[in-house]
């Protein structure tokens, strides 16, 4: 898998499983500043296997910045979530 992302070029996603259970790894990311979301990220630990996931507010942001219909949708979704969480 780690194999795979470093062969990714900036514009390529690697999607691993099958919505709604699907892991999507990218190198790049529209409306975000990669080294301060790295910073923000949370970690999770698959395995012997540390992956940065990304924060919220960095996840709203990416997909505010694609503006397709399906990432607008979900924008009002993880915003009803952060509302909840806080």
């Amino acid at each position: 898998m780690v194999e795979i992302v470093r062969r990714l070029t900036v514009s390529e996603i690697a999607h691993f499983g099958v919505p709604p259970v699907r892991v999507d790894l990218l190198r790049s990311a529209d409306g975000i500043d990669a080294e301060g979301a790295i910073m923000r990220a949370q970690r999770a630990t698959l395995g012997d296997l540390t992956i940065p996931v990304l924060a919220i507010d960095d996840l709203i942001a990416n997909k505010r910045a694609a503006n397709r219909p399906q990432d607008l949708a979900d924008v009002a979704l993880l915003e009803s979530v952060r509302k909840k969480s806080t």
